[in-house]
């Protein structure tokens, strides 16, 4: 083997060189943490959304489906507070009509001054029964503000005024679940017959 190649070895072989092991690695426990917190955040979010959501809805729902009856009402203040005493008797209802006419309804507007001079009305109840609503709220003149409540019944697709009153106590409560849809049209007769045959 004479055409062997030596190879040759340095003198010196540089001895390896040698790192510290690097410390112990610690995994850091955030990332689970922001998972977990990640998926609480959306749960709690998802049920915001069932909860806030359908209360959103409801209140636009009650609002715009009673946004016609009030408005409706309004109308109604409008014209009798401008004179239009036949304008505000053609959006009266059936009932209103046969307890009450043009004339009447003209003398009792200018007996109360809020309603002959009335500046503003504001319904802050609303309440729904059916095809009957009753809105209540505050009506001003220059000179005073009163209650007002209003019962609409609905006649042939249109919302018709069928009561509607100055008296404080006709106010609906907080507390009334539900509406009173009848319409009291005695006015001088308040006595009931207990006698009996």
């Amino acid at each position: 083997m004479e055409n062997e190649e030596k190879i040759e070895v340095p003198a010196s072989v540089p001895e390896p060189v040698m790192t510290p092991a690097p410390e112990a690695v610690q995994v850091d426990a955030t990332p689970k943490k922001k998972k977990t917190m990640k998926i609480i955040g959306l749960v709690v979010g998802i049920l915001v959304l069932l909860v806030v959501l359908p209360a959103i809805a409801f209140v636009y729902f009650l609002f715009s489906s009673t946004a016609g009856p009030a408005k409706a009402a309004e109308s109604f203040l409008t014209l009798t507070a401008a004179g239009d005493y036949n304008g505000a008797y053609e959006i009266t209802s059936t009932d209103f009509k046969g307890v009450a006419t043009v004339e009447g309804l003209q003398l009792f507007t200018e007996s109360y001054p809020v309603l002959d001079e009335m500046t503003s009305v504001e319904f802050t109840y609303r309440g729904m029964s059916d095809d009957v609503m009753v809105v209540s709220g505050t009506m001003e003149s220059a000179t005073e503000t009163t209650p007002i409540t209003v019962q609409l019944i609905k006649e042939d697709g249109e919302w018709k005024v069928g009561f509607f009153s100055l008296n404080p106590e006709d106010v609906p409560s907080d507390e009334e679940s539900t509406i009173d849809t009848t319409i009291d049209t005695s006015t001088t007769d308040t006595t009931t017959d207990t006698t009996t045959e």
